[in-house]
């Protein structure tokens, strides 16, 4: 399993926890619940600060050479730092141009705790 690339996490980045579970209310009236997975899933929406142009199209052909690949995202809000199994949710897009070929790039991400 290949690393995610290591550009700096902004603070404006979250993690979220992802529901397990797909309620459903039958035509009699009874609710059924179906667990999906049986690993607890995060949804990460990374914001990268400031990468230059390369740095964004080395990131693009990341996604673009594994869209579906796993890669291994270290990820800074516990101490000591925790790793995750993760994969894209679409390609990285273009955030704010800062001139000087700088702009914040962001990433939808999907996975759970190693």
């Amino acid at each position: 399993m290949a690393a995610y690339p290591s550009h700096t996490i902004g603070l404006g980045s979250s993690q979220n926890r992802v529901s397990g579970w797909k309620d459903d209310i039958s035509s009699s009236g009874t609710m059924h619940s179906v667990q999906l997975h049986g690993k607890q899933y995060f949804r990460f929406n990374l914001i990268h600060p400031g990468l230059t142009v390369t740095q964004f199209n080395a990131l693009a052909a990341t996604y673009d050479a594994g869209p579906k690949d796993v890669y291994t995202l270290t990820y800074g809000t516990e101490s000591p730092l925790a790793t995750y199994s993760v994969k894209f949710l679409s390609p990285p897009q273009k955030g704010t141009n800062h001139g000087n070929g700088k702009l914040d790039v962001k990433v939808a991400l999907r996975g759970f705790k190693d």
